[in-house]
């Protein structure tokens, strides 16, 4: 319950960071006119690998001098300024951007932080400038793809750029196309913790091969899970990866975790969830269950100068799930991309899109694909 508390508490405390971690020189925006957007792509952090950001809310402020402005375009400091020409459908940002002040470890000192795209061999920021193409769908709705581009959050130590995070993959697109293909699925779970029955609402879209639930982890509402679903000889399950970004404050990150507890209380990582699909035809709903002793939960990693800690925050178990048809078979399916390339894309078991699959297995399609 402790550590639930001080979430709670560090997630008020994000919100208030984020609004004085600024530049100077930067202008105050006018709340009325930003746009919101979802952002999703995954985000690295140096002392903790790989996560998944899904449909993080941001907002972009188009001004009417051709400035553009991305509120938290990599991380929880700052704003990130470009400019952007209506006519070729292109947004330029410069590189080095200063970002505000970020404390790395815990008790550490500040660091001044920048923003650029990184160089995915060399893992090195870049210089000069870099081209983001947008789609205008009309009504002031663009939607944004850097897929093809590093960004990376870095500072400087003995005069040589330190990369703290980076992230890669970054599609945007409006808050409102999104919103208006939400719809509601029921959620049912037990706290592991607390042995406490929990049950509530869920909202869901499905948006390209992805099915995205606001939330899953309870105790960050505000933020999305994304799953998928699989057809594997004939059956039907949701998969739901693990390693799935929640908050950030100071130097603690919160992750959300896929796990299995054994019955000497021994917790075990998972790659993901794995909950057979049931059709009742007569509701237009799929039932999807966890299996015994699987469940699903946050944790908490901190990063100090000797390492990194870890600990659970939640855990929820003998999870069900009851999910409208139309989600399953239906949705948004990519604003940017066509619907082809879409289709025939590979992911890994974390959801992550793979150009050149090796040996291992993989999803295509909504289907297992095992390469030897």
């Amino acid at each position: 319950m402790k550590i639930k508390l001080l979430l709670s508490s560090l997630l008020i405390a994000t919100s208030m960071n984020a609004q004085t971690n600024v530049n100077e020189t930067e202008p105050e925006l006018d709340e009325s006119k930003a746009t919101y957007f979802y952002y999703d792509d995954e985000i690295h952090v140096n002392s903790i690998g790989y996560t998944k950001r899904n449909l993080l809310e941001e907002k972009v402020y188009i001004m009417e001098n051709n400035e553009i402005y991305f509120q938290e375009f990599i991380d929880f400091v700052g704003l990130v300024k470009g400019t952007i020409n209506k006519e070729t459908g292109t947004i330029t940002i410069k590189n080095g951007q200063a970002m505000g002040t970020k404390q790395l470890t815990e008790g550490g000192t500040a660091h001044q932080m920048y923003f650029a795209t990184m160089n995915p061999t060399t893992q090195q920021p870049e210089t000069g400038e870099f081209t983001l193409k947008y789609i205008d769908k009309g009504d002031g709705k663009i939607c944004i793809d850097g897929g093809s581009l590093c960004f990376a959050l870095y500072y400087m130590e003995q005069e040589k750029p330190i990369v703290f995070l980076h992230t890669k993959g970054l599609k945007m697109i409006n808050e409102e196309q999104i919103d208006n293909k939400i719809q509601k699925a029921s959620y049912k779970y037990v706290d592991l913790d607390e042995e406490e029955e929990g049950n509530g609402v869920l909202e869901s879209v499905k948006y390209g091969e992805n099915i995205y639930f606001k939330s899953l982890e309870t105790i960050v509402p505000e933020k999305w899970q994304v799953a998928k679903v699989i057809n594997e000889n004939n059956k039907i399950s949701l998969f739901i990866p693990n390693n799935q970004f929640l908050s950030y404050l100071e130097n603690i990150y919160f992750v959300f975790k896929t796990a299995k507890i054994d019955d000497s209380g021994k917790i075990t990582e998972l790659e993901g969830l794995t909950l057979p699909m049931t059709l009742d035809a007569s509701t237009h709903t799929y039932k999807c269950t966890t299996a015994k002793n699987d469940f699903l939960g946050s944790l908490s990693y901190t990063i100090t100068n000797s390492g990194v800690k870890n600990e659970w925050v939640t855990k929820y178990g003998n999870i069900s799930i009851t999910l409208p048809e139309t989600q399953v078979t239906n949705g948004i399916t990519t604003v940017i991309q066509p619907k082809t390339q879409e289709n025939n894309q590979y992911y890994d078991l974390q959801g992550r899109a793979i150009q050149h699959p090796t040996r291992g297995i993989y999803i295509k399609n909504g289907k297992k694909i095992v390469i030897k």
